[in-house]
């Protein structure tokens, strides 16, 4: 899920905002708490770290949906992951 989070504009006489996020994209598949998510800068994806043991690489595709492109399950739930987008390096941490 991604949001873009504007500048508040005040309220001048009680100093109160009244914007509030706008929500983007949503993505789905996992069945568990996310517990790591790196934004690619390059590209329109998303790499997610899940306590379902999945590891998922969602891509947006040209119908403007994020959809997994890579998902790999492991023997342990990944607690944080790496992404170099210079090398395409991944590393997975574990706990």
């Amino acid at each position: 899920m991604a949001a873009i989070i504007n500048q508040r504009v005040e309220n001048a006489a009680n100093g109160e905002s009244s914007a509030k996020p706008i929500l983007l994209h949503k993505i789905s598949g996992h069945v568990a708490r996310i517990n790591d998510v790196i934004l690619l800068s390059k590209d329109e994806g998303v790499w997610t770290a899940s306590d379902d043991r999945s590891i998922r690489l969602y891509l947006k595709r040209d119908n403007d949906q994020f959809w997994p492109s890579i998902h790999h399950f492991m023997p342990v739930a990944p607690t944080c992951i790496f992404y170099s987008e210079e090398t395409y390096k991944f590393v997975l941490f574990t706990v």
